[in-house]
């Protein structure tokens, strides 16, 4: 290697100087003519490939001491500004640092090489080590009998902190493991994110520089770029070496946790040594504690009341600290039992995810899944959960208290025998025996606070092993419900499986099979005599009283019949009576599973059949719910008003289901569930397959069925229809899809998805059944409201009737004015947008509570990367991977984005309404900004998933800038327009405007153009931009009072001061005119044909002006006619041209 200190020249320089060397050269020319002409070549091309290297001048390295003299040269300098002087240093202080950065990856690259011949030898070590322990019998504590009880408890407190560091020790390796696992996954993406530079051009451009005369930029400059390469190349070989070096670290940890493992097991066996040392001594002191108390109470026999009081009392103290002694055995035994627990489960989970890293998400993994899930569902919490109760702690707390509050009053013995023996005769006598007797109590005392303490310490640690259970047993399901899905449960089907499904049936139903089943069930009807007998009685007493029931819910709809007897208690009522119809057979199957559920061993069938019996039985209630209320006096045709032919269409799709899917149901999920041991056979794929095709003979009839009622009616393509038969054609994909997969060997997977289905089913059906009684609750009290005002209406013009012989005979009609009435289709409407609201939300929440186990097995999406992208973290570039859980998320932000957009303004709008009751406008301006907010948000979120960030959208954005600016200029100005419409409010829905020649109602603001529709109902889209660069009228922008102008014209010779005031009258009376500003009459002109008056009158919004208008000249005419006031006639002058004599004709219609 060659060691060159001299200034080099360029690298280009340097080659074409070779270059020229060897066109001079003969040696050069003769070493390329043998080159061509040799058989040699292979061999000469290195030879000379060698030779064209040593040749090339070798650029120095970039050095760190070089660096820092160049740091305090350019300390020195005077020339520079300090202000330059002092960036010019930062740049050289931070090539500094970035070559010692790549010294520290070059040092722990080569650590990490150095570890992969050490740690063999360690893990050997330890493995020894392990083998060792695991050999000699483990070590048991002997504790001597005379030895203090304190120092047994010294030597426990110093083992179990033992302990605690083993576990946490254990703990750390254990979630290095972990970590480390996924370790090579994220070296590979490092690895992959690196910068990749263009070496031989970097090296080019350095050596180029190198060779002119450099300033100190220029130095800095290819410093930077050098140190750049160095970094990555370092960083490129520490990332490689730890790659070299990962499965020997992992074997490390291995061994380290098995030899922690076996440390902590023989740690635990002297803890569980010293424990029931500890409770034995325990144990033997509160019977000596409660013999010396017995013995005592025998001696003071025949003393005073008090004294034989106190040594009863004594006695009952050291039972109770025997009872407490013992307790706290049970506690540390409970404990005990509970850590084993925690540590078996973990080990558990530990070794199934190395199995699944190991065998991958295969069939036997499906089988081991399914086993500990069962496993994890078998484990029983309710002893520890009663044990660690807040009221079992409390009552504990509560007595250590009590004792220490009697422990505190017996500190001075002297005086409490005073306050015993203050009225006692003889006290003196007394005085011993009360000493003895409180010293020993206060022993006692002493002892039970002390054992309290521990049972108290006791409960909190096992509570707090309960708390790590729980939270094991959670994560232990989530990390099994995530793969348990992707996973087959059995062989797909071929034709060897179909070969065996005869047998596997014949053996299913086998003679031998039929008699254990049958005594099963005897043995199980003996066990449960009770709750069947429940089950057979109530089955009776349905048969005996059915025929009374059916004529309850007859009767129930007799009062509907008239407004009068109707009511909301009938619907109730038939309500419940339908649920009693439906139960009968549901609640027989429901406590026939519990009955199985509680009975300790049976049959593996016996004990599947109890599994899969109470969700089916659900379903069938559902089912047998619907077709109650489908009967002829039932909730859907009396009381819901819906149609006959859809009554009867779910009544048939009911029918179907209860006699033809539901049985398949049960059948198939026994034969998913029942372990056929080594018999195999297809016979579960073919009982799944029956299910989805029955499903689809159900969904695909219903369809049909349904298609020709619509054809039947007038419009039997409107968009809700079309939408509803859409959805359901689409529905007929899944049981296709689940067919497939159950013969794909996915069983399990089926099995769960086809319960979401029934409990989804299930869910809605309640769902509509509320919507239909609240819709049904609002109609009865709208129709009685209504018919309640009407009866008041009518009273009134009876009354009215009754009182007008006796008011004057000109009174006007039009000057009475009703009291405004409730509206009932707005109050109506109202109720039911809070009640579809309130039935989404807990639409939304019950859904996902439903789907919350089969969720998470859509995490395993994560694993699937579909493509990567670039971003940029503190300065670096980092690569992140868009995997297909990151897409299907993305279409799922998308849906809830659209119907968020959707929904959320509009119930926004309702929570509003009660506030901006006179604010149509702002409630739609509110509205429209929130949709567009929402999909704004949305759209950010979703590109943010995928990998799409504004940096790289730039320069799409100034792409579509331009073309903006060309072509959709006037798009975009409507568009900016609207918004500045929304904002700034000129126009609002709802508001009159004048825009060119149209006048009308503005009912819809949009991105861009505005709807007016004039008072021919006519609609008239109007760019956005007019409003905002043309003039624009708004009658009602600020008020929506206007005024109004009639102009009547009186005869001459009229009473005008009459006329005018009758006017003036009418005015004042009208219901819509306001009084203020007051209405004004004025003698406006004397007019060629009449005398004008003008009425100005204002009224309070603008839909009433013309009504208004037409009501006020209806009452003026009516009113001057009848004040025999004429309304002039125009009139016109007919002049004749009498120059010439008049040429007058008379002729003939014929």
């Amino acid at each position: 290697m060659l060691s060159i200190t001299r200034k080099q020249p360029p690298i280009r320089t340097t080659l074409i100087n070779i270059k020229k060397h060897n066109n001079r050269s003969s040696f050069g020319i003769s070493t390329m003519r043998f080159y061509r002409l040799s058989g040699f070549r292979w061999v000469c091309y290195p030879i000379v490939s060698l030779l064209l290297l040593l040749c090339l001048p070798i650029e120095a390295a970039i050095d760190k001491k070089q660096v820092e003299a160049r740091i305090k040269q350019l300390e020195q300098e005077s020339v520079l500004s300090e202000s330059r002087k002092t960036e010019l240093s930062n740049q050289l202080e931070a090539i500094v640092a970035g070559l010692q950065q790549v010294t520290e990856f070059e040092q722990q690259a080569a650590e990490y090489r150095e570890s992969v011949n050490r740690l063999p030898k360690l893990i050997r070590e330890l493995e020894a080590e392990t083998k060792r322990l695991e050999r000699n019998p483990p070590i048991r504590l002997t504790v001597p009998a005379d030895e203090p009880i304190e120092e047994i408890e010294q030597r426990l407190i110093r083992i179990v902190s033992q302990q605690t560091t083993l576990e946490s020790e254990l703990s750390m390796l254990q979630e290095q493991l972990v970590t480390e696992q996924n370790r090579p996954q994220q070296i590979r993406r490092q690895l992959w994110s690196l910068p990749r530079f263009d070496l031989p051009a970097r090296a080019s451009h350095g050596a180029m520089a190198s060779g002119l005369q450099q300033n100190l930029d220029t130095i800095i400059k290819q410093w930077q770029s050098e140190l750049e390469i160095r970094l990555v190349k370092s960083e490129k070989l520490v990332l490689e070496a730890e790659l070299v070096r990962h499965p020997v670290l992992l074997d490390l940890i291995d061994a380290r946790i098995n030899l922690k493992q076996r440390i902590l097991e023989l740690t635990n066996h002297q803890i569980e040594d010293l424990e029931n040392a500890l409770a034995n001594r325990r144990a033997r002191d509160a019977e000596e504690f409660r013999d010396r108390a017995a013995q005592a109470e025998q001696n003071v026999a025949n003393q005073q009341p008090v004294v034989i009081d106190l040594a009863a009392r004594n006695l009952a103290l050291s039972s109770e600290l025997r009872n407490i002694v013992q307790e706290l055995a049970q506690v540390k035994k409970h404990e005990q039992n509970l850590n084993e627990t925690v540590q078996r489960l973990r080990d558990d989970f530990s070794a199934t995810r190395k199995k699944i890293e190991v065998a991958g998400l295969s069939q036997a993994m499906g089988q081991i899944l399914l086993e500990d899930r069962r496993r994890i569902a078998a484990i029983s919490l309710t002893d520890w959960l009663n044990l660690t109760s807040e009221r079992q702690l409390a009552e504990v707390g509560l007595k250590r208290i009590q004792y220490e509050e009697e422990r505190r009053s017996l500190r001075n013995i002297a005086d409490t025998i005073a306050r015993m023996t203050k009225d006692l005769p003889h006290a003196a006598e007394l005085h011993d025996e009360l000493q003895f007797l409180l010293e020993s109590r206060r022993n006692i005392l002493d002892r039970v606070i002390e054992s309290e303490q521990k049972r108290l310490r006791a409960l909190s640690n096992l509570d707090y092993s309960l708390r790590q259970l729980v939270t094991l047993i959670e994560d232990y399901r989530d990390y099994i419900s995530e793969r348990l899905l992707w996973v087959k449960s059995a062989r797909a089907i071929d034709f060897n499986l179909l070969a065996g499904t005869p047998e596997q049936f014949t053996r299913l139903l086998s003679l031998t099979r039929l008699q254990t089943l049958a005594n099963a069930f005897q043995q199980l009807v003996v066990d449960n005599f009770l709750a069947v007998g429940f089950g057979v009685i109530s089955l009776l007493v349905f048969v005996l009283k059915r025929r009374t029931l059916m004529s309850a819910l007859a009767n129930s709809a007799q009062p509907l019949k008239r407004l009068t007897t109707d009511s909301f208690q009938f619907t109730l009522q038939a309500l419940l009576l339908s649920i009693v119809l439906a139960s009968p057979l549901p609640v027989v199957m429901m406590l026939f599973a519990l009955s199985i559920q509680s009975t300790v061993g049976g049959s593996h069938l016996i004990t599947e059949i109890g599994v899969v019996l109470p969700p089916v039985a659900l379903f069938l209630f559902f089912v047998q719910l619907v077709r109650q209320l489908c009967r002829e006096n039932g909730l859907l045709r009396v009381h819901f008003k819906w149609t006959e032919s859809n009554v009867d269409q779910i009544k048939l799709a009911m029918d179907k289901l209860l006699y033809l899917l539901i049985p398949a149901i049960l059948f198939s999920l026994i034969l998913i569930g029942y372990d056929f041991g080594s018999l195999t056979g297809a016979l579960p794929h073919l009982a799944s397959l029956f299910t989805m095709v029955l499903l689809g003979y159900c969904l695909l009839s219903t369809l049909l069925k349904q298609k020709q009622i619509q054809a039947a009616q007038a419009d039997p393509q409107s968009p809700t229809q079309s939408s509803a038969n859409t959805l359901g054609y689409l529905l007929l994909v899944a049981p296709l899809l689940f067919g497939l997969a159950g013969l794909s060997g996915y069983l399990y997977s089926v099995s769960m998805l086809f319960l979401q289905l029934m409990h989804t089913f299930e869910f809605t059906i309640v769902l509509a059944l509320i919507h239909q009684l609240v819709i049904r609750w609002l109609t009865l009290a709208s129709r009685k409201l209504a018919y309640k005002n009407a009866l008041e209406r009518r009273a009134a013009a009876r009354q009215k009737a009754q009182e007008s012989s006796t008011e004057a005979a000109g009174s006007d009609p039009w000057l009475d004015v009703e009291e405004p009435k409730i509206d009932l289709d707005a109050v109506s409407k109202g109720a039911k947008k809070l009640l579809n609201t309130g039935l989404s939300v807990a639409g939304a929440i019950g859904f996902w509570l439903i789907w919350a186990d089969i969720l998470p097995a859509f995490s395993i999406l994560d694993e699937f990367t579909l493509w990567h992208y670039t971003g940029v973290e503190n300065g670096r570039e980092i690569n992140h991977a868009v995997s297909l859980f990151d897409l299907g998320l993305a279409v799922f932000i998308v849906a809830i984005t659209l119907i968020a957009a959707k929904r959320l303004p509009a119930l926004l709008e309702f929570i509003l309404l009660p506030y901006m009751k006179n604010s149509r406008g702002g409630l739609y301006t509110t509205r429209t900004l929130l949709q567009y907010l929402i999909v704004a948000i949305g759209l950010l979120v979703v590109l943010n998933r995928i990998g799409v960030s504004w940096t790289q959208l730039q320069w799409l954005a100034a792409a579509l800038s331009v073309g903006i600016g060309f072509g959709l200029q006037e798009i975009v100005a409507n568009f900016v327009s609207g918004l500045i419409i929304l904002f700034e409010r000129p126009i609002r829905v709802g508001d009159v405007v004048t825009v060119g020649d149209t006048d009308g109602v503005v009912t819809r603001i949009k991105i861009r153009a505005t709807t007016i529709r004039n008072w021919d109902h006519k609609e008239l889209l109007v760019p956005n931009k007019e409003f905002i660069t043309s003039r624009l009228l708004n009658w009602t922008l600020s008020d929506q009072t206007t005024r109004l102008m009639i102009t009547i014209g009186v005869a001459y010779g009229s009473d005008v001061e009459q006329a005018m005031a009758i006017v003036t009258r009418l005015a004042k009376a009208h219901s819509q005119v306001l009084s203020e500003p007051v209405p004004t009459v004025y003698f406006e002109n004397l007019g060629d044909n009449a005398l004008i008056i003008n009425l100005h009158a204002y009224v309070g919004k603008s839909e009433y002006r013309l009504s208004t208008l037409s009501e006020l000249h209806v009452a003026i005419y009516n009113a001057l006619n009848d004040a025999q006031i004429p309304i002039s006639y125009p009139q016109r002058d007919v002049h004749l041209d009498t120059s010439q004599p008049l040429d007058i004709r008379l002729s003939s219609a014929n």
